[in-house]
Parts: structure tokens; C-alpha cells; sequence
């Protein structure tokens, strides 16, 4: 059920949890910090559990029955989760940098092609995730107008969502 809900298995929210929670830390700065709060912290793994509902397709209204996280925090949740991302070395894009590393990756590629495609070093595929219309102060916290989140050919808002990964279907982070 759980991936079906979230696309994602539970052991490999665990791990990207794992990964992100020092720059969570670092991205929410006191806001986790303190020691009391009126109706208590929100949980780390809940704003990301509800940040990966909203990507998976979920509604921020149906994350607030769940969670009993307010609709704001929800969407406060969504920057800090992509900020937190942004800024976490592990997950960062790393491209072969040698000769000989973009050689074996293309040898992959090539073992694996029935059409014999031997000058490929990464696959690339993206995916929008669509929300609703970000409110003018949210989108003002991140630096952008509404409009950058307004895809024309689609007629809605959304995010855009890109990937790339190897032969070996690993997504190409560093180490």
C-alpha cells in the first residue's frame, strides 16, 4: 500500500530520509530546534511523507486529515523538502568526468540495446508534478513569480520533476 500511496517503497523513503535529514536540520534552522511548541513540532518524516503525497499526486486537504498538519505547513513542507534536496551533496547530479568512465557506462548501454546504441552515458526522462496555484507569498518566499510554475501546454501548475540514470538504473549521484 505504501507504494501505491507515496510510488515509492517504505525501505526507500527510510533511506532518503536518512540522506536529507542533516540538511533538513540545516534548512529548518530553529524551527526544529526549539523545545515547545503550542501544538507540537511537526515530525521531519511527516513533512516528508506529506511532501512525496503531494509529488505521488496527493491533495494538501487530504494531507491535513492524515498528518493534522495545517495547509500552509503543507506547503511550507513542499520548500523545505526541495530546498533540503537542493542542498544535500549526496544527491547531487554527478556526470562521468573521464574518458574511460563515459566509455563503460556507454559500454553498458550498448550490452543492453538491441539496436547496438553504443554512444550513451545516461538516460534522461522528467515528469511534471502537477499542485495547485501557489499563493503570491509562498512564491515570493521562493524568489519566483506564479507564472514559473504555470506549464502552458498543460494548462495547470506544477514542478518540474527531472532524472537521469546509468545502465544500471542507478540514479547518477555521487557516492
Amino acid at each position: 500500500m505504501y507504494r501505491r500511496a507515496y510510488r515509492m517503497h517504505l525501505e526507500t523513503f527510510e533511506k532518503l530520509f536518512r540522506i536529507i535529514k542533516p540538511c533538513l536540520y540545516e534548512v529548518l534552522g530553529h524551527n526544529v530546534k526549539r523545545t515547545h511548541s503550542p501544538n507540537g513540532l511537526i515530525p521531519l518524516e511527516s513533512r516528508l511523507a506529506c511532501v512525496i503525497r503531494l509529488f505521488a499526486g496527493g491533495s494538501p486537504y487530504d494531507l491535513i486529515t492524515v498528518y493534522k498538519i495545517s495547509y500552509t505547513e503543507i506547503l511550507n513542507s513542499l520548500w523545505y523538502i526541495v530546498d533540503a534536496v537542493n542542498k544535500c551533496e549526496s544527491l547531487a547530479l554527478k556526470l562521468p568526468q573521464t574518458h574511460d568512465e563515459q566509455k563503460a557506462i556507454a559500454k553498458g548501454f550498448q550490452v543492453l540495446s538491441a539496436a547496438n546504441i553504443d554512444k550513451c552515458v545516461g538516460v534522461v526522462d522528467g515528469m511534471m508534478v502537477t499542485m495547485a496555484k501557489p499563493k503570491e507569498k509562498h512564491v515570493e518566499m521562493a524568489g519566483i513569480g506564479s507564472q514559473k510554475c504555470y506549464c502552458t501546454r498543460k494548462k495547470r501548475y506544477g514542478l518540474n520533476l527531472q532524472a537521469v540514470c546509468d545502465h544500471k538504473k542507478d540514479l547518477q549521484t555521487s557516492p
